[in-house]
């Protein structure tokens, strides 16, 4: 009977870590995955992370270990000419199918963000389906935000999540031991700026779109939808990840890719460069994809020629949408003439 017992427990022990290290503890691949911002123009952000669902999802990290944040306002957008769907690139696949949202619409705040990393559900009572993280010390963990930025403050909606309490969460996240190792790649302008003065001791190594300066860029820009599909950063890392064995490349090597890849803006990385030297799929799964697809270089270098400055696009989409409704080109270049007094 307890030679039964022992058989069971260690089915289940099997069956809930996807991993043991060498110390035979559990480990289990945890996501969280944030776009910050709404509406049409910002398409690209709940577009990148539609598709980071579904790397890790192929990857073989589990539903129930992916948190997922985003407003839910593309999919359905009266703007959308393909209605229900997402797409990451013109021609892709349809990245928002299956894609299971937590938090939506205006549950989207710095403070939902923060007590999903602290794994403080009581914070979030209330709001989404109240998830956060149970992570436990033998755990990794991959976070990706995608959204737009400043110096040190990312864009969550109308609000800010400031550096310093996003620093504070993760120190709390260390000292309470809610994981072992964690990668986080950021996506927005000026994000480098978030992560200077990162402990390498708090087992971070963290991936930034830009540095502390500049901006972020999207990429297919005015295509056959007038907004941008992705960012050129985003897009790069998840092509990589689409296309490489990653239970071999190591998650320095997919830097150095992306880095080199990556042509609009400087990638920069931060924290424990130790990490470097792990196997991407130590974040983002180890489950040999049937879904690998091949990289086709010639029509992302088309892409390029599609590309603007973060910062710009919400600018052209309004303008454009503006001459689309049918508001006079004059009227077009007074509301262009008004934003540029205003920046």
């Amino acid at each position: 009977m307890k030679l039964l017992l022992f058989l069971l427990a260690l089915c289940w022990y099997s069956a809930t870590a996807d991993y043991t290290n060498d110390q035979n503890e559990a480990i289990t691949n945890w996501a969280v995955l944030i776009a910050g911002s709404n509406g049409w123009e910002n398409y690209r952000h709940q577009s990148d992370v539609s598709r980071a669902y579904q790397v890790l999802i192929n990857r073989g990290i589990k539903p129930e270990h992916i948190i997922v944040m985003m407003y839910d306002d593309i999919a359905n957008n009266t703007d959308n000419p393909f209605p229900g769907k997402i797409f990451n690139e013109p021609n892709g696949t349809d990245v928002y199918e299956n894609v299971k949202i937590d938090y939506s619409g205006e549950d989207i705040t710095p403070e939902t963000i923060l007590n999903i990393l602290k794994g403080n559900k009581t914070g979030n009572e209330g709001k989404g389906n109240e998830r956060v993280l149970e992570s436990k010390a033998s755990d990794t963990l991959f976070v990706y935000f995608s959204g737009h930025g400043n110096v040190k403050i990312l864009g969550v909606l109308k609000k800010g999540l400031h550096k310093k309490d996003l620093f504070a969460a993760l120190k709390y996240m260390y000292e309470n031991k809610m994981y072992n190792k964690m990668l986080f790649y950021l996506e927005s302008c000026k994000s480098g700026s978030m992560f200077t003065d990162l402990k390498p001791e708090w087992n971070i190594y963290a991936v930034t779109a830009s540095n502390g300066a500049l901006n972020s860029w999207g990429i297919f820009c005015d295509l056959d939808i007038i907004t941008c599909y992705g960012d050129q950063f985003s897009i790069n890392w998840m092509k990589d990840s689409e296309t490489n064995d990653i239970n071999n490349e190591t998650v320095g090597t997919q830097f150095n890719d992306v880095w080199k890849a990556t042509t609009r803006s400087p990638v920069c990385e931060f924290g424990n460069l130790q990490f470097r030297a792990d196997k991407v799929s130590f974040y983002q799964g180890n489950k040999i994809s049937n879904d690998t697809k091949d990289f086709d270089r010639e029509a992302f270098n088309e892409g390029l020629k599609h590309s603007m400055p973060s910062s710009e696009i919400s600018l052209f989409v309004t303008l454009k949408m503006a001459e689309k409704r049918g508001l006079k080109k004059s009227h077009v270049s007074n509301l262009a003439k008004m934003y540029a007094k205003k920046t």
